[in-house]
């Protein structure tokens, strides 16, 4: 994927209970180090990246379980995890996460939608302060995006999405991508809570006109979305 929807710049107020106070990314003066959820970090046990994952996320909702109370309670074995047992983990140990559902970057419709749709979902529910869980490298390996950085490019009268933040359990917290980089990291799957991220497709349609992704338009001409 070239294209890196981030189009969640003025979003009309659906916030869940605050962590610390209501972000949006649109926000006229954004910190020049970006926006970072509070996510506690912790690092994967051998094949345990699915139930490092969900302590994280349980973590950032004041819960805490052991990856290994995890693993017994999805099944994760010594192959590791399914995405329905990652899935299943989250319902059960997050609480942002109760609603939580696997969504693919792929099927049926225009490609190019279809995957605004998708990161859109991304970005809508870290500006409502719940955590992501994408399962990328061809859906082989989880963590949590945690946030990002953004600037208005007054040239163009474009947002545009500079790099994403991703809590890598097997690498390290905080890893950052270039937003392009990120949509070429194989970012096939994720999981997301649905109320968190019920105006992702308003987000969009409404924005997404006005969003370019840095380094697949600067020089040249921005994607349209």
């Amino acid at each position: 994927m070239v294209r890196f929807l981030l189009a969640i710049l003025f979003l009309t107020g659906m916030v869940l209970e605050p962590k610390s106070c209501n972000i949006g990314f649109g926000s006229p003066t954004p910190a020049p180090s970006g926006f970072s959820l509070s996510v506690p970090f912790f690092y994967q046990s051998p094949q345990y990246c699915g139930p490092a994952s969900i302590e994280m996320w349980a973590a950032y909702d004041g819960r805490t379980v052991s990856q290994q109370a995890i693993a017994s309670y999805i099944g994760c074995t010594v192959n590791g995890s399914t995405q329905a047992q990652i899935l299943k983990g989250v319902q059960y140990f997050t609480t942002s996460g109760h609603d939580a559902a696997l969504l693919y970057n792929g099927g049926e419709g225009d490609p190019s939608t279809i995957a605004g749709d998708y990161y859109s979902a991304e970005i809508t529910s870290i500006n409502a302060l719940v955590p992501v869980m994408p399962l990328v490298n061809g859906a082989t390996h989880a963590g949590i995006l945690i946030g990002g950085q953004w600037h208005y490019d007054t040239d163009v009268s474009l947002y545009v999405w500079d790099s994403v933040l991703f809590d890598d359990p097997a690498v390290g917290p905080a890893r950052p991508f270039a937003a392009a980089d990120w949509t070429g990291y194989d970012d096939v799957e994720h999981i997301v809570s649905l109320f968190a991220t019920a105006q992702s497709a308003y987000n969009y349609y409404e924005y997404g006109g006005r969003v370019g992704v840095r380094g697949s338009g600067l020089g040249g001409h921005f994607l349209p979305y």
